[in-house]
């Protein structure tokens, strides 16, 4: 898997080719290289949509409703669509994508992001060139350094988040020895990762996941 700087030199020559194949961005490290890549794209040559949602899964609507505003004449010479936790796609909204993905033109650059690369279709996954991402060195810290969550916050934990808390667990593991909190941690990881794969209320999963994690603070 490359790291973050190099990615972004592969990211950056992808956009200026003149006729560019979709790009699927995987690995735990995908999201963090994808924001800080599009971060630094030039507004005035390049047009960025996204396609933007909370929920667990990308339906259909949402999908058409992003590729009607490809009719719009862009302004600029590039536009990089960005389709981020692609693996919520529903087999409709993955289908709707397909003649888009096949016959991008020279403007357009889609860049699917997902850490779970193997939930895609097939078909989605023959199209696009895959770029694997080395996780960020941030990701392995302790119980103790872990960033503070918002329980208000709308947005689901991303995948470095995730990857924090069960790297972390395991450090906790290692340096103690197996404990009750640490047994209940653990549990709460993996129905997290069990209700995730079903697609199902991650929101309420994550609140219970990180309820778990408190007494486990380094003090």
């Amino acid at each position: 898997m490359a790291h973050k700087e190099t990615i972004e030199v592969r990211l950056a020559a992808w956009v200026e080719e003149e006729q560019a194949q979709p790009l699927l961005l995987t690995g735990a490290g995908a999201n963090v290289v994808a924001t800080s890549f599009t971060k630094k794209l030039d507004g005035k040559t390049t047009e960025i949509l996204e396609l933007s949602s909370d929920s667990s899964s990308l339906k259909v609507k949402e999908v058409r409703e992003l590729l009607l505003r490809l009719h719009h004449t862009a302004l600029t010479k590039r536009r990089i669509i960005i389709i981020p936790g692609a693996e919520r796609l529903l087999p409709a909204s993955a289908n709707a994508l397909l003649k888009e993905l096949e016959e991008t033109g020279k403007q357009n650059r889609f860049l699917l992001v997902t850490a779970y690369p193997g939930r895609l279709l097939a078909t989605i996954r023959s199209r696009c060139q895959t770029v694997r991402v080395a996780a960020e060195k941030e990701v392995a810290i302790g119980i103790g350094q872990l960033p503070s969550f918002d329980p208000k916050r709308k947005i689901p934990l991303t995948t470095e988040e995730i990857s924090a808390i069960a790297g972390a667990l395991q450090q906790k593991l290692a340096k103690q020895g197996p404990t009750p909190e640490l047994r209940r941690s653990f549990l709460r990881l993996r129905d997290y990762y069990k209700i995730q794969a079903l697609r199902g209320n991650t929101r309420l999963a994550a609140d219970v996941l990180l309820a778990s994690l408190p007494n486990l603070q380094d003090t």
